[in-house]
């Protein structure tokens, strides 16, 4: 399943509504992604979340609704210091380049 979000229209597929498309699953989307730019990573993952679930919860495919029902229900907190470890950079766990 792919939510794709694009700025400009022309760039959309099927924008606004979903679409079968390379053995998966389109809903084509307009989305300022500029506006994520000066926003924490983990507050971007939150609205993102919540902006995919009530899209997937339109799908006309059972497999998508349950895709936007998981993403409907909040992060935890222990969800939500996972994912920090893979906001933050550099990560320790990745290998540096050699220079």
């Amino acid at each position: 399943m792919n939510f794709m979000l694009f700025e400009d229209a022309a760039k959309a597929w099927r924008l606004g509504e979903w679409g079968k498309r390379a053995n998966s699953f389109e809903f084509d989307s307009l989305y300022d992604l500029q506006s994520l730019v000066d926003r924490q990573p983990i507050d971007n993952i939150r609205n993102l979340m919540k902006y995919t679930s009530v899209i997937g919860l339109r799908a006309p495919w059972a497999q998508v609704v349950v895709v936007g029902e998981a993403l409907a229900v909040p992060l935890c907190s222990a969800e939500e210091e996972e994912l920090l470890s893979y906001l933050r950079w550099p990560r320790a766990d990745v290998a540096q380049p050699r220079r």
